[in-house]
């Protein structure tokens, strides 16, 4: 008589299609940890920027009015 070994039966890797809702999801979370790691890159470099003494953003408001092309209304009063 032949004597056979148990052996255990091994499982296989079987690819089913992901649950519902799962490609979606991965999607999302890697496009969320994209965008949160280019935001922290982009405020690493403003913030040397403004450490090197940039004078700030090149958007600021100028305390000083500038002066207007339009004329004023003294200039139209005649007399």
């Amino acid at each position: 008589m032949a004597t056979t070994t148990a052996m255990p039966l091994k499982k296989e890797n079987v690819n089913l299609p992901p649950k519902r809702g799962q490609i979606k999801a991965r999607i999302f979370s890697n496009l969320f940890k994209t965008v949160t790691k280019v935001a922290k890159e982009e405020g690493g470099r403003l913030n040397r920027k403004r450490q090197k003494g940039d004078g700030g953003s090149s958007n600021s408001v100028s305390a000083t009015p500038t002066s207007s092309a339009y004329a004023s209304e003294s200039e139209f009063c005649s007399k």
